[in-house]
């Protein structure tokens, strides 16, 4: 099954950007319909970091509930401090993502929009896929297929104007990849989740 159209010839030259095939796109639906009812998690509208002497104070980012904000400041002071004075800054979503970040204190995930899905498809990859595990990280492969295809392995204007051979090994790597979402969506579709 082909999983990419080929690249489209536009008014600016031709554009690689990954687009799936319609026959592939309805599989992707098909394996999304199937895993949303597992997804349960709701994502945070912000994210919430804190600054002490205009410095961000890293690892305490947390979700924008009141009293995740109030523990992760609690724990800032534990650890740099009573009376130390932290700033908070709410920063509302958007951006580049490779992961799914959660907030420190309970846990409840900070973004569901992937830029790039290549870390995450891996520690997928590292599991068996079993249905308990399929089930567990439900909201992980619907953000992934939900954001798919991403710009995971765009060609580069670099490799567009070598000699063919570089832009040849950049095309045979994103197949690769998406081949491996073909393999995730498959097994979504395959395996017994209820």
């Amino acid at each position: 099954m082909r999983i990419l159209k080929e690249p489209k010839r536009e008014s600016y030259g031709i554009s690689y950007s990954p687009r799936f095939t319609e026959e592939f796109k309805e599989l992707v639906e098909k394996a999304i319909k199937k895993i949303e009812p597992f997804v349960k998690k709701e994502v945070s509208q912000s994210i919430v970091y804190f600054e002490i002497k205009e410095n961000e104070v890293g690892d305490y980012e947390c979700c924008d509930n009141d009293k995740c904000i109030k523990k992760a400041k609690k724990v800032i002071r534990e650890s740099y401090g009573k009376g130390t004075h932290i700033k908070t800054h709410y920063y509302l979503g958007g951006g580049d993502y490779d992961s799914i970040e959660t907030c420190g204190i309970c846990g409840k995930p900070l973004n569901a929009s992937l830029t790039w899905c290549e870390s995450e498809l891996e520690y997928l990859e590292s599991e068996k896929w079993r249905a308990y595990f399929l089930k567990d990280e439900a909201f992980l492969i619907y953000c992934i297929l939900q954001n798919s295809p991403t710009l995971d392995h765009g060609i580069s204007e670099y490799a567009k104007k070598q000699d063919g051979k570089i832009l040849k090994e950049a095309l045979k790597n994103r197949e690769k990849f998406f081949k491996r979402i073909e393999k995730l969506v498959k097994a979504i579709i395959n395996i017994k989740l209820t």
